[in-house]
């Protein structure tokens, strides 16, 4: 006699423990933590017990499955920052932050707990111990991971809807936020001088780039101008190499980062040689015409730094010591040196009708370099 298949029940299933006197019934619903596997056991005959699935079937055969919280990061909400990205709406980089913010702090908390089991008490609490910035970066991508997940499971609430508290400012870590003055930077400049770290120096010190811009710098991006007896180079700025992903994107940190910088005196008649040097390659690469890592440059400033005895302070505050140059002792006005940092002017004016030449921009730089030259040899002066 052929040996009859074991045919799959379409919901739930039933299991003979007593032969005859008692069954398990095994089945999937939703509870108050989750969508989770259930049994019940029924004390009677094989049908008692297909009466009672019967009866459970029609209790918990509309339940939809919960996603767990890392389910919903991987399934939409991944997904709809990286179509932001490729859209433009988005930075690769601002999307590098969050996967960094998801893998350290919230994945390992709230990953695998199903989107309904988190409650708004355990999420305030978490938050406490946090830091004010990563707190706010984190409530951020819990809002829109929650709120798509409301959206494709009804059954899910939007806690993330409840106003939570932000862990206090004062409890943000502690950096050092001093610039370098003029003569430290001089000091870093001339240790760098002829290796393949000098450009990143003089784009960031001199003209005041963020670090995975300087890095993305060609030499085809630098125009050299004078004006009264003083050397500019003008420095288009529009890729960075990325912090995170060590990869090169073709956009920069927001709309208006996009712009060109300004390179003044003997800093600038430097980097118009390094340029000439490389042509239409990187600044600063690695020996066979690629971009760097920003790791490998901070490793190796880092060694330059130390074996010269120069004071360290975390490399993107060489952008504090252009700027508080640029302002202070320059004496360049905000409507010049807030564009040339990349940030956006508020304002009708700024928006509408302010609208001077490059080549305009850059004589007035000139001419506040004239009042300050803080590239130049003898330069003992400190930015304030």
């Amino acid at each position: 006699m052929a040996k009859r298949s074991k045919r799959r029940d379409a919901w739930g299933s039933i299991a003979e423990i007593e032969r005859g006197k008692r069954y398990r019934i095994r089945y999937w619903a939703e509870t108050e933590s989750g969508y989770k596997r259930r049994s019940r056991t029924v004390r009677g005959t094989r049908k008692d017990a297909e009466q009672e699935r019967a009866r459970l079937l029609m209790e918990h055969g509309e339940d939809k499955p919960c996603p767990t919280v890392g389910q919903a990061w991987e399934t939409y909400t991944l997904p709809y920052y990286q179509r932001l990205v490729d859209q433009g709406d988005y930075a690769q980089s601002t999307v590098d932050t969050y996967k960094s913010r998801w893998n350290v702090h919230i994945n390992p908390k709230w990953g695998s707990v199903p989107c309904d089991a988190v409650t708004a008490l355990e999420m305030q609490k978490w938050f406490d111990k946090l830091d004010y910035r990563t707190a706010l970066d984190c409530n951020k991508i819990l809002r829109r991971t929650f709120k798509i997940v409301s959206k494709y499971h009804p059954q899910v609430q939007n806690i993330m809807l409840v106003g939570y508290d932000m862990p206090s400012k004062q409890r943000v870590a502690e950096q050092d936020k001093e610039p370098w003055t003029p003569k430290e930077l001089r000091q870093i400049w001339d240790a760098c001088r002829g290796t393949w770290l000098e450009a990143v120096v003089i784009l960031r010190g001199y003209g005041g780039l963020r670090p995975g811009e300087s890095l993305a710098v060609k030499g085809s991006d630098v125009t050299v101008r004078r004006h009264m007896g003083v050397t500019v180079c003008i420095v288009t700025v529009d890729d960075q190499v990325l912090a995170h992903g060590y990869g090169l994107t073709e956009r920069t940190k927001n709309e208006q980062s996009t712009r060109c910088a300004f390179v003044a005196g003997s800093p600038a008649e430097r980097l118009a040689e390094l340029a000439a040097e490389v042509g239409d390659g990187y600044l600063t690469n690695d020996g066979f015409g690629n971009w760097v890592k920003q790791q490998r440059v901070y490793k190796n400033l880092d060694k330059v730094i130390a074996e010269n005895g120069i004071v360290r302070h975390p490399h993107k505050n060489m952008r504090k010591t252009w700027e508080t140059a640029v302002r202070w002792e320059m004496k360049l006005p905000p409507w010049l040196s807030e564009p040339l940092m990349g940030h956006k002017l508020p304002g009708v004016t700024a928006h509408f009708y302010d609208k001077p030449s490059l080549e305009r921009m850059a004589d007035v730089y000139a001419e506040g370099y004239l009042r300050y030259p803080f590239g130049e040899d003898g330069t003992n002066r400190d930015a304030t």
